[in-house]
């Protein structure tokens, strides 16, 4: 690509970046249809568990840019879960732990036989009091 680059300028020092600006910038693009490409990979999987009955919800929403902002998503057995043993509701979030750097936040509690049971995960953009007051 640099030697194209080159021959194009009709010299290498024409050419206004080095090398590793090139390559450092490629790189950046790639991330960007990486993510992208995980995000809509997830919605396409959310949205196939919700076509296949009626049991699944899910809802979202972007930014200005058109990326992933929230997430949430939850089943219908996670629900009755909450049902049945809600009275107590954890609220954990993680912060940092993925490439991403998007806090996922799951609501669980205890069942009746003191296991955990999951209600509803939760991927948020920032860990702020609109996005946590979003999910509630």
């Amino acid at each position: 690509m640099i030697s194209f680059l080159r021959s194009q300028a009709e010299g290498y020092d024409k050419v206004n970046f080095a090398r590793k600006d090139l390559y450092n910038r490629m790189d950046r693009e790639k991330q960007k249809e990486i993510l992208n490409g995980d995000a809509k990979g997830a919605l396409a999987h959310l949205e196939g568990k919700k076509n296949i009955g009626n049991n699944f919800v899910h809802e979202y929403n972007v930014n200005s840019e058109g990326r992933l902002n929230r997430l949430f998503w939850v089943d219908l057995q996670t629900l009755l879960d909450y049902k049945y043993f809600g009275d107590v509701l954890v609220f954990d979030s993680t912060y940092n732990t993925s490439q991403y750097f998007k806090p996922l936040v799951v609501l669980y509690g205890v069942n009746n036989h003191f296991s955990t049971v999951i209600f509803a995960c939760y991927l948020v953009s920032a860990k702020d009091e609109e996005s946590f007051d979003w999910v509630l």
